[in-house]
């Protein structure tokens, strides 16, 4: 090997090391389920105040924080275990991105607007009858009693979650949301190089 092709092999290998790993997108999905998971508990469960309602999220700069942490460990430990500016920028947006979605951006609201056109209709709201019709009720639970009062009342003793009732309604938002996920993320890769190469947008959304 010549010493031109050794310098071409190690700026190779300098840049696959610097690019987006596969580590670096699954600790930062692992991240981002956390952050969800721990928002929808803090927020709906424990009612300790949302960390993820700002367009900057609290959340988001308090885990990140723990990463640049254990990224200071792992190069104390062994330099080659560090995580790259590039991975640690992707679980940053991963994190970001992902995190926010399932409680404030999604999840925060789908779930408890399901059961309430039948809970709260009343003959005197006239719910039933004004806008019943215009509702996809294959995207609803049954409005049976148990699976009402068991979401807005809690579960009584011995009793589990009618997950029957709710299969069918979870899976048909669940595959709106996959594909305006997916409709978002496709149009970003259509216009990112205009955006980003040609015009030089700035906004953190690029």
């Amino acid at each position: 090997m010549t010493a031109v092709e050794e310098i071409d092999s190690r700026q190779g290998r300098g840049l696959a090391r610097g690019g987006v790993t596969l580590r670096s997108v699954l600790w930062g999905l692992v991240t981002a389920a956390f952050v969800a998971g721990w928002g929808n508990l803090q927020s709906i469960v424990l009612h300790g105040g949302s960390l993820v309602k700002s367009s900057y999220p609290v959340a988001l700069i308090l885990y990140f924080c723990v990463w640049i942490g254990i990224n200071i460990v792992l190069g104390l430990v062994k330099k080659s275990w560090m995580f790259t500016r590039t991975e640690m920028m992707v679980i940053f947006a991963t994190t970001w991105i992902a995190g926010m979605m399932p409680s404030v951006g999604w999840m925060g609201y789908v779930i408890g607007m399901l059961p309430a056109p039948h809970f709260f209709a009343t003959p005197e709201n006239r719910w039933a009858e004004l806008f019943f019709d215009y509702l996809p009720m294959w995207g609803f639970p049954d409005p049976l009693p148990h699976v009402m009062d068991s979401f807005y009342y809690g579960l009584g003793k011995g009793e589990t979650v009618p997950w029957s009732a709710w299969a069918m309604p979870l899976w048909w938002w669940f595959s709106a949301a996959i594909a305006l996920v997916g409709a978002g993320y496709f149009v970003s890769c259509i216009f990112h190089r205009q955006w980003t190469d040609a015009e030089r947008l700035i906004y953190p959304l690029v």
